[in-house]
C-alpha cells in the first residue's frame, strides 16, 4: 500500500484520522479497566457493550477494504494460541488494573493533564524491551480472510450485527449534541463506533499508529530490531492521537495539569511494566487488538483479549456488592 499510495500521503492521511479517534476516545470516556468495573461491581454493562461495538465497527471497514485491495495484505497476521497469549493478555489486563487504565484510559487521562500517566508510557517500553528479549514468539501466518469466501462473508455479517446497537436513534441524536454542546456526555456507544471505523481504516491503509503501537515498535528497534523503528506514519497518527484527545479534554473544561506524584511508583510504572510486556507477548495492546486483530478475524486477538478482561473482572469480584444497578 505504500508503494500504492506514497508513504508521505499516508503519514497526512493519518493525522486526520488519529485526530478524529483522540477526540472520540477522550469525549467518550472509554477505558476497559471502567468498563469492567461497572459491569462487575454496578451490572452496568453499557461500556464493556461499547467495545464489542467498536470491533464490529471495525471488521465492517478492515474486512471490505482488504478485500478491494486484495495484493496489499492489509488483514492482520495470525498468531498461533500459545501459553504466550494468555500469559500476555493476563500481563496486559493485570497491569492495566494497576495502572488504574488501559491504553485508551491512559490516553485519556494523559490528555487531561494527569502526567502520572506520562510515565505509564515509558514503563511500558521497558516492559515491551524486556519481554522481547527474553521471549521468542512464533512466526505469524496470512489470515485466512485474505480473499472472499463464504466463511469470509459469514464472519462480516457477525461484524454488521455486533455494531448494529450503535445505530439506534438515542445514540445518534447523543452524537450530534455532544458535537455541538461541550456539556453533553458523548455515549460510550456512538464514541466507539467512531474509534471502530477511524480506527480501523487507519490500520488497513496506514498500519500502525497508535501510541501504544509506537511504544512497543521503539522497544523492538532499541533492542536492535532496526525494521521496527518508527516510521513517519507511527509518528504522525500517535501524536495526532493524543492532540485529538487533548483538543477535546480542553475544549470540555477537562484539562487541569497535573504534576507526578507518588502514585507513578505504586501504579503507573509497575502497572506501564506490565501492560508493555503484555502486548509484547501477544503482540498488541487493547487497542490494536480491539481495532485490527479482531477484525481480521484472528483467533490468538480474541483470546487475549479474552485473557485481558477476565483477568481484570477477576481483580473487581472482592468489591462486587449485593446491590446491581440497571443496565
Amino acid at each position: 500500500m505504500e508503494e500504492a499510495i506514497g508513504t508521505s500521503t499516508l503519514s497526512l492521511l493519518a493525522i486526520p484520522l488519529a485526530f478524529i479517534v483522540g477526540f472520540a476516545l477522550r469525549r467518550g470516556s472509554v477505558c476497559m479497566v471502567e468498563g469492567t468495573r461497572q459491569a462487575v461491581i454496578l451490572g452496568r454493562t453499557l461500556r464493556l457493550r461499547a467495545f464489542v461495538v467498536a470491533a464490529g465497527a471495525a471488521g465492517c471497514v478492515v474486512l471490505p477494504l482488504s478485500w478491494a485491495f486484495p495484493t496489499q495484505g492489509m488483514l492482520a497476521s495470525g498468531f498461533p494460541i500459545t501459553l504466550a497469549t494468555l500469559v500476555g493478555g493476563a500481563l496486559f489486563g493485570l497491569g492495566a488494573r494497576i495502572n488504574g487504565g488501559c491504553q485508551f484510559g491512559t490516553l485519556g487521562r494523559l490528555a487531561s493533564g494527569e502526567l502520572d500517566f506520562l510515565i505509564t508510557c515509558v514503563a511500558a517500553v521497558g516492559g515491551a524491551t524486556l519481554a522481547l528479549r527474553t521471549t521468542m514468539l512464533s512466526g505469524p501466518a496470512e489470515s485466512l480472510l485474505m480473499r472472499p469466501t463464504v466463511p469470509g462473508g459469514i464472519v462480516l455479517a457477525l461484524f454488521v450485527v455486533l455494531a448494529a446497537p450503535a445505530l439506534r436513534p438515542r445514540y445518534w441524536r447523543n452524537f450530534i449534541r455532544a458535537l455541538h454542546r461541550r456539556e453533553v456526555q458523548l455515549s460510550p456507544i456512538p464514541a466507539m463506533l467512531v474509534v471502530g471505523m477511524v480506527g480501523g481504516v487507519l490500520y488497513t491503509l496506514a498500519g500502525s499508529w497508535t501510541v501504544g503501537s509506537l511504544l512497543n515498535r521503539e522497544g523492538a528497534w532499541l533492542l536492535g530490531d532496526a525494521a521496527n523503528h518508527a516510521d513517519g506514519k507511527a509518528i504522525a497518527g500517535a501524536f495526532a492521537l493524543l492532540a485529538g484527545a487533548l483538543y477535546a479534554a480542553v475544549w470540555t473544561r477537562k484539562f487541569h495539569l497535573s504534576p507526578p506524584t507518588m502514585r507513578v511508583l505504586t501504579a503507573n510504572a509497575p502497572g506501564g511494566f506490565l501492560m508493555g510486556a503484555g502486548a509484547a507477548l501477544v503482540p498488541g495492546g487493547n487497542g490494536t487488538l480491539l481495532l485490527y486483530s479482531m477484525p481480521s478475524a484472528s483467533p490468538n486477538g480474541w483470546v487475549a483479549f479474552a485473557a485481558m478482561t477476565a483477568v481484570i473482572a477477576l481483580t473487581f469480584l472482592p468489591h462486587r456488592s449485593g446491590r446491581r444497578a440497571p443496565r
